[in-house]
């Protein structure tokens, strides 16, 4: 026979995220993310950032691809001084012959800005993995402390090393440029 050991008293089980994390994780957060990943959508971007100390909203969505969102970013009034989430698309192409396949990536990534206070990028650890639960379908995430940290050409890199044998023979971004992505 078994016997079945309760937890301590202490101990709680979540089933809100946002209170094991501390953090409200604002709706416009999710529509915004949506609007992204719809294929019907002009929107190829957004971010989202802290609204106080512990609630994650909307702060900008918009078209141009991963270059549109850097551009709005380094726009912003606090650019450089508080921790962001960005999220974005662009289009792995596959030319074959008479056939030319279009599938969308997403990308998700963390920015925490250099003269973003400590505690903050220490907080945003978890409050990222909560809003990850909310941006699914993300195909790459990466955690940066400078926005020159990933380029398109290190995007598609990490796109065609999580990628199978079926590898697209370009990528665009949103300017219309397919290829490998620059540099900068």
């Amino acid at each position: 026979s078994s016997s079945r050991i309760p937890p301590p008293p202490s101990s709680r089980v979540y089933t809100d995220i946002s209170v094991a994390m501390d953090c409200e994780i604002d709706d416009s957060c999710s529509v915004a993310w949506e609007d992204v990943r719809d294929d019907n959508s002009d929107t190829t971007w957004c971010t989202v950032g802290y609204e106080g100390k512990a609630t994650l909203t909307m702060k900008g969505k918009g078209t141009g691809g991963r270059k549109g969102c850097f551009e709005a970013v380094r726009a912003m009034e606090n650019f450089g001084k508080e921790v962001l989430f960005l999220g974005f698309r662009l289009e792995a192409l596959s030319d074959v012959g008479s056939v030319l396949s279009k599938r969308a990536k997403f990308v998700f990534v963390m920015y925490r800005a250099p003269g973003a206070a400590a505690m903050a990028k220490a907080k945003a650890g978890r409050h990222c993995s909560g809003l990850e639960t909310i941006w699914v379908g993300h195909h790459i995430a990466y955690q940066i402390d400078d926005l020159s940290e990933i380029s398109e050409a290190e995007i598609v890199r990490k796109l065609r090393a999580s990628g199978g044998a079926h590898q697209p023979t370009g990528f665009d971004f949103g300017q219309g440029d397919v290829g490998e992505g620059a540099e900068d």
